[in-house]
């Protein structure tokens, strides 16, 4: 790449000899997102672990999550964001309402419903 963009003079070599390394990134392949988002999720579940509320992660939840946030330019940037806004938010209400107590086990289904088990 730098043989290229040096040959055809698109910048000044002085430009060019200010980098050290070249990063080719491929796009997120679905199970690299799934892996994300699994990532994620279990970040979350160890946060309401602590406060005593088992949080069930299912393969509907993950691939919904995935299907939401896919952007092939943007990567998994976007799922942070779904994640906050379609499960956390859900969980939050629950848990300000007295819906989740301590104790309790929460999952959230491909709608983003809450189903809590006690």
């Amino acid at each position: 790449l730098f043989d290229y963009v040096f040959d055809k003079g698109i910048f000044r070599p002085e430009f060019i000899n200010r980098f050290d390394a070249v990063v080719v990134f491929k796009p997120l392949t679905k199970e690299n997102l799934l892996d994300i988002s699994e990532l994620m999720l279990k970040s979350l579940a160890k946060h309401l672990k602590e406060k005593g509320i088992d949080f069930v992660i299912t393969a509907s939840l993950k691939e919904k999550i995935v299907e939401l946030s896919y952007s092939p330019t943007f990567g998994a940037r976007e799922m942070k964001r779904v994640i906050q806004d379609k499960v956390e938010n859900v969980l939050a209400e629950a848990l300000l309402s007295g819906a989740l107590k301590r104790g309790d086990s929460a999952e959230i289904d491909s709608q983003f419903r809450l189903i809590r088990r006690q």
